[in-house]
């Protein structure tokens, strides 16, 4: 009966906006009316564009009086004032992250829906691994096509790291949720990115932009050009003041790109801000897996093709299982089994040298012996300076003088 009374309802809902439709119409024909706000062109995912009605959105009655409003990093004003039909005073605040949350972004490669396939899962899952954290969240794409179970797998890794307990959303279900309160750890995996038909219906909603021609006659065809992009400078804003400029392909229409910065931008901003970055003393850390600029302080943009290439995940997940690794050729080729010229490239400063002395989870000490000699050796980030002597005087037979990090 529930279900009989549900599908009433949605077809009465058709049946009164049709109505509308009609109404609107009429008046356009007959000349009562010049234009209407309320009917405009809707695209669909492929079907055929057709007329469609919608009433603009109105301010709830006990706020219509207010002068002003005080703005996050979550809207853009001009679409909340087109939206509501008047103008406000703003309030632009930045929010500022507490000192002891760590944000990491993953810059350099894509992790839109389309780029995904089960290698990349696979890499994700492994990485996972040697990630530093008690209880993790995870929020996520809630399906890649029309397969919602794809991310399974990573899914039930997250919650064998929490001990049972089920913690990942998606993009359009997590704000206002409190489920990542208790975390450490959050990966944002991707960004929220709605269709092109969507950001077109949207805007026309909004703006109520017509789409003409040379000739300023109203063009439907002119559809995708009103979608089309270019390069724009994007900033990552970094905390330690080195911003960082990308060239990034944005709607060329100011009316999309509003559009898509209301929507899309601030529900990836929304879902970064479950773990809470503004408040608490607890430690927490965010990873980004996107290379779109969010309006967020980033600590170390983090670079895919080390964090997860396939050489750099066996030599960290080495160092947390065994807790040390000596900087020699020797110890690099014998545990993994690389040739010369590959431990060279690896251990070099441009390779990925520099990558794994200031990696997060890792120290990286200087030892001397009584002989005279001198060497470095990497350690798991709890690793003591008593137990990395240990290790050099047990393991590796060497009579230690000092040893700093």
């Amino acid at each position: 009966m529930l279900k009989r009374y549900k599908d009433l309802q949605k077809k009465i809902n058709v049946l009164s906006k049709e109505q509308k439709l009609v109404h609107e119409l009429l008046l356009l024909c007959n000349g009562s009316n010049i234009q209407s706000k309320f009917v405009w062109v809707q695209h669909r995912e492929n079907e055929k564009p057709r007329l469609t009605y919608g009433e603009s959105k109105t301010i709830l009655d006990e706020y219509s009086q207010i002068p002003m409003l005080y703005m996050d990093a979550s809207g853009e004003q001009i679409v909340i004032e087109s939206v509501l039909d008047r103008t406000f005073e703003f309030e632009h605040f930045r929010v500022h992250q507490q000192e002891n949350a760590r944000v990491y972004q993953i810059h350099n490669h894509s992790f839109s829906k389309g780029s995904f396939d089960q290698s990349k899962l696979d890499s994700i899952s492994d990485w996972i691994n040697v990630v530093e954290t008690k209880k993790i969240g995870l929020v996520r794409y809630k399906r890649i096509g029309d397969d919602e179970d794809f991310f399974q797998e990573l899914d039930a890794r997250i919650t064998q790291i929490n001990g049972g307990e089920e913690c990942f959303g998606w993009f359009g279900n997590v704000r206002g949720v409190n489920r990542f309160e208790e975390c450490d750890t959050l990966l944002v995996l991707g960004q929220h990115r709605l269709p092109d038909y969507a950001i077109y219906n949207l805007s026309q909603m909004i703006f109520r932009e017509e789409i003409r021609d040379s000739q300023g006659q109203i063009a439907v065809e002119d559809y995708h050009e009103y979608l089309s992009k270019e390069l724009k400078t994007k900033v990552y804003r970094m905390k330690d003041g080195n911003h960082q400029a990308v060239e990034q392909k944005e709607y060329r229409n100011k009316e999309c790109y509003l559009t898509s910065n209301h929507f899309d931008k601030s529900e990836t901003y929304q879902a970064l801000h479950r773990l809470r970055l503004i408040h608490g003393t607890d430690q927490k850390q965010v990873f980004i897996f996107s290379d779109t600029p969010v309006d967020v302080s980033v600590d170390v943009l983090l670079d895919y093709h080390k964090e997860l290439g396939e050489k750099h995940l066996k030599v960290i997940s080495h160092i947390k299982d065994k807790g040390f690794l000596t900087d020699d050729k020797d110890s690099f080729s014998a545990d993994f089994g690389w040739s010369d010229s590959e431990v060279t490239e690896f251990r070099r400063k441009r390779g990925s040298g520099e990558w794994m002395k200031n990696h997060r989870s890792l120290k990286y000490w200087a030892y001397k012996t009584t002989d005279r000699k001198s060497g470095k050796v990497y350690s798991w980030w709890n690793k003591t300076d008593q137990e990395v002597t240990d290790y050099l005087v047990k393991e590796k037979g060497l009579s230690v003088k000092s040893i700093s990090v």
